[in-house]
């Protein structure tokens, strides 16, 4: 009793407007989904992630802690491969690693009902709309899942995931089995999610179409490049050089990692691939 006397007389100091209770003062899993179903409204990613700061900035460090360790349940719960499936149809055929960190923070900040559905039966996303971004649906919110830790902080001292870091270890809750992203094919997504492929697999289709184009343009266009490898000269495809050791060589083929070129050249019908250097940025 004396705990409360003492939480409602410093809440009503610094004039907070929310009532203080021991459901509050005792941070479990379901006073978590109570803060995130408050901030759940209008706006998009940036609304959102306001609204979730005020909340959270009303919190103890004890209770931001624990707060951040059921935010981290939440989002391992939701790592499953269907999950991932329908989170790259969401975003318009788009599914990263990152990709998909994003979306499970988009998905927890739908709220309790949307999320655990969506866990046991990830087809019912089908029904949520999402905000579209140069005609793509976007579902993915990268800054929503800082604003724990951003609000910690503001408050000095060690970074919140440290301080939680124990208690992530012994947390008990059951992180959901591995699976494999390449096993999902457009055939696959179809029979595993047909609502969602029915409303989103023509543009997951279309995105797959012009970026294969893009990189084979791309291609194309390095195969035209003409660049310098050291004590070789300059080189492109179709040129012959001579090496120390291997004698003439023929280029029959150049590629890119984004940040180098390397060339594939045919000394004596024996290709030898990895003479490359030099940056093309």
């Amino acid at each position: 009793m004396r705990r409360r006397r003492f939480l409602l007389f410093a809440a009503i100091l610094v004039g907070c407007d929310f009532p203080v209770t021991d459901r509050i003062a005792q941070m479990n899993e379901a006073t978590f989904w109570e803060i995130i179903d408050r901030v759940k409204g209008y706006g998009g990613e940036k609304a959102h992630s306001h609204r979730l700061a005020r909340e959270l900035e009303r919190l103890s460090n004890d209770q931001l802690v624990q707060f951040y360790v059921f935010y981290q349940a939440a989002f391992d719960r939701a790592n499953l491969g269907d999950l991932w499936a329908a989170g790259a149809l969401l975003n318009g055929g788009h599914g990263s690693d990152d990709g998909f960190e994003y979306f499970r923070n988009w998905l927890i900040a739908q709220g309790s009902s949307i999320f655990r559905l969506a866990v046991s039966a990830p087809d019912s996303l089908a029904v949520v709309d999402v905000e579209l971004e140069d005609g793509l649906p976007t579902a993915e919110w990268e800054s929503f899942g800082r604003i724990p830790s951003e609000v910690f902080d503001k408050r000095g001292g060690a970074s919140l995931y440290r301080v939680a870091e124990p208690l992530l270890k012994t947390a008990t809750s059951a992180k959901a089995p591995l699976f494999e992203w390449s096993a999902y094919s457009d055939e696959t997504m179809a029979v595993r999610l047909p609502k969602l492929w029915a409303k989103y697999g023509e543009i997951k289709v279309r995105r797959d179409r012009s970026v294969a184009a893009s990189a084979k343009e791309y291609k194309s266009r390095v195969q035209r490049q003409e660049f310098e490898i050291p004590r070789l000269g300059n080189v492109k495809a179709g040129v012959v050089l001579y090496h120390k050791s291997f004698g003439a060589g023929t280029v029959i083929g150049v590629d890119t990692d984004g940040q180098h070129f390397f060339a594939t050249i045919s000394f004596a019908d024996v290709n030898r691939p990895g003479f490359g250097g030099g940056s093309n940025s």
